[in-house]
């Protein structure tokens, strides 16, 4: 079928703007065809062209965006293709520079949350910095506790946490220092429940801080297992332990100081009666001599 120069040139101009988008697709450009047949004008057709539903389908985020400002009363910067084409493109080479998993953020379909979300190319570099850290500093056991908490294993568990679109700076790094306290207990043998290392993630601490005062808690292991005579009195790691230790709450630490003084007395008093009884047997044979 033979075309009016300036339709020709019309639709040259929108199969080139359909490649540039990457939509392929025959029945697309078909039907810009229709629309120039019918006089349609090529700021129309580019209008409609949203409709689609294969531009749809190629680039979700545009209605994604509109939705979210809507439900969440916000103003948002409104995108277009080559936006989107870039931000994939931009974030994709960000992923692979900092060693993220080649089989995690590769897809449109992994990105599509940070820019719906406004994650900015800067924010984007600082969450993947920061992820980066956490991954290759982070002990064998700490990454343990992290599967147990939220169930995601290997290096692409504080990868996931971190660069996760939906979750602010704040709750991902107690999401972490929770992970950081069970896996400090665990190196050093004792064991917390998620709400004993949610405790332990109030106190703010360093995961060398942790190890340190569990070290030191470990010294004074024997005081967490009750004698006959303090039958009644359990005291726990989780609990008197580390609120003494970390000083997360009044009273454990007294507690504590309290259990190895009467033990000490104990043990002094057990022993002066000990020797006492050796002076008296001592006396007595002295008498029969």
């Amino acid at each position: 079928m033979s075309l009016p120069p300036s339709v020709f040139d019309a639709h040259a101009l929108i199969r080139m703007t359909l490649a540039n988008y990457g939509l392929t697709s025959p029945r697309l450009a078909d039907w810009a065809l229709e629309m120039l047949i019918a006089g349609k004008p090529i700021e129309t057709i580019l209008l409609d062209l949203e409709q689609q539903p294969e531009y749809k389908a190629a680039f979700p985020e545009i209605e994604a965006r509109r939705n979210r400002a809507l439900a969440e009363g916000l103003q948002i910067d409104p995108i277009n293709p080559a936006i989107i084409l870039e931000y994939r493109t931009r974030a994709r080479a960000l992923m692979r520079s900092f060693g993220v998993p080649q089989d995690m953020w590769d897809t449109n379909e992994d990105f599509a949350p940070f820019i719906v979300g406004d994650v900015s190319m800067d924010e984007l570099n600082s969450r993947l910095r920061r992820a980066s850290e956490r991954v290759y500093q982070a002990p064998p056991e700490v990454r343990a506790v992290f599967f147990d908490l939220f169930g995601i294993d290997g290096d692409t568990a504080l990868f996931a946490m971190n660069l996760d679109a939906t979750k602010s700076e704040p709750i991902l790094e107690n999401m972490v220092q929770m992970a950081e306290a069970g896996g400090a207990a665990k190196r050093m043998g004792f064991g917390l429940t998620p709400a004993e290392m949610t405790r332990m993630e109030a106190a703010n601490l360093t995961y060398d801080q942790m190890i340190s005062g569990f070290r030191e808690l470990d010294t004074r292991r024997g005081l967490f297992d009750e004698t006959l005579a303090e039958e009644g009195q359990d005291f726990t790691v989780g609990s008197q332990g580390i609120s003494a230790q970390f000083g997360l709450e009044g009273g454990a630490a007294e507690a504590l100081t309290q259990r190895a003084g009467a033990r000490q007395a104990e043990t002094k008093g057990s022993s002066q009666a000990a020797q006492s009884e050796v002076g008296v047997i001592g006396l007595g044979e002295a008498g029969r001599r």
